[in-house]
């Protein structure tokens, strides 16, 4: 019995080696991962859209847009405030002065901005995180009233 007993020993450390490895090979994947909107790797700039009952927005309702700057700032000249068609083709809503921060914004800024009655369907918010050139977006759906 006692030889039985550390065979199944030996085979709950393998298994309990794998899970580890595992668990390790999975965050370094995740780390290399590109992600925007709610989740960003660490050093990007994040965005934010929140309103009374998210994660829908009433037309006409108005909306707090929070953006998290990354390690260099964003683009601080607008966020812009979009739709997208055929083949990602964005159909601009509007574009939102991100005051009192110029052209770089290095300091978290939330903006209220009152969506359109007539708006309906899923817009997006995007600004230029100036760390990786690249533009970081959320999505939110407006519902009719």
């Amino acid at each position: 019995m006692v030889a039985k007993a550390k065979k199944v020993e030996k085979t709950n450390n393998k298994n309990l080696i794998t899970i580890v490895l595992l668990i390790v090979a999975g965050i370094v994947i995740l780390s290399y991962t590109d992600s925007t909107g709610f989740v960003s790797k660490e050093g990007k700039t994040k965005i934010m859209v929140s309103a009374a009952k998210p994660p829908e927005i009433d037309a006409g309702e108005e909306m707090y847009i929070t953006i998290e700057p990354g390690t260099k700032g964003y683009d601080g000249n607008t966020l812009d405030i979009y739709k997208k068609g055929t083949l990602g083709k964005k159909t601009m809503a509007a574009e939102v002065k991100v005051q009192y921060c110029g052209s770089t914004c290095k300091e978290e800024r939330t903006l209220k901005y009152r969506t359109s009655t007539s708006w309906s369907g899923t817009y997006y918010a995007s600004v230029k995180d100036l760390g990786t050139g690249k533009t970081v977006e959320t999505s939110f759906k407006v519902v009719p009233k």
